[in-house]
């Protein structure tokens, strides 16, 4: 019922238990410490330090690389399950988003489906709205999410082909959780069948 790949960064060089994202060649250099300075440095480098030009700005070298862009988004699963659904009760499953990145201006993560929740002969629950309450028996179907960076924590919303932004934060982020939860609460109008929709999620940085 859910679509969309996990993202993560690129790195150089990885294995089972490390990740280096990337590397140089010099002749020295490390950590240094005293009683009120930490100081990493390095030595002969080729070419490094900042170079622009009219479409690119390389920070190349071993210290330019703390400031290197990353962002990874990892879904917890790629498929929801509501299971047999009842007009009596609303029924839900869930999906846990976590986001990290060093972008100063944050992140936005959006959701966008590709229509209704359906069936293939064309029956469909009735969207939630921007701000709602699902109910048992309502015949409707939409989000809520939890966490710090979650944008409807306190309300119910539909989601559509219109991208929707469901977390959201204005600065660095390390492994903020978001939980969405899905919600369908099927009327006494509501056809039988197998319902599906495919969800995706989109994750960007703000750098």
């Amino acid at each position: 019922m859910m679509g969309g790949t996990p993202l993560a960064y690129a790195a150089s060089m990885t294995s089972s238990n490390w990740v280096i994202l990337s590397d140089t060649q010099n002749c020295g250099g490390g950590k240094s410490t005293s009683t009120n300075y930490i100081l990493f440095d390095s030595l002969c480098e080729n070419a490094a330090g900042a170079q622009t030009g009219t479409s690119y700005v390389l920070d190349s070298g071993f210290q330019g690389q703390k400031d290197r862009p990353f962002i990874d988004a990892t879904l917890s699963g790629n498929a929801l399950a509501f299971g047999t659904l009842s007009p009596s009760s609303i029924s839900s499953s869930t999906v846990t988003l976590t986001v990290t990145t060093n972008a100063n201006g944050g992140y936005n993560a959006d959701i966008v489906t590709d229509g209704a929740l359906r069936t293939s002969g064309g029956s469909s629950f009735t969207d939630a709205s921007a701000s709602d309450t699902i109910s048992a028996g309502s015949g409707k179907y939409g989000i809520r999410t939890s966490g710090d960076d979650g944008q409807y924590n306190a309300t119910d919303t539909g989601i559509s082909a219109s991208a929707k932004t469901v977390a959201s934060k204005t600065s660095g982020a390390s492994a903020s959780v978001t939980t969405i939860t899905f919600k369908a609460a099927p009327s006494g109008l509501t056809s039988a069948g197998q319902y599906s929709q495919a969800i995706t999620i989109l994750v960007a940085g703000t750098f």
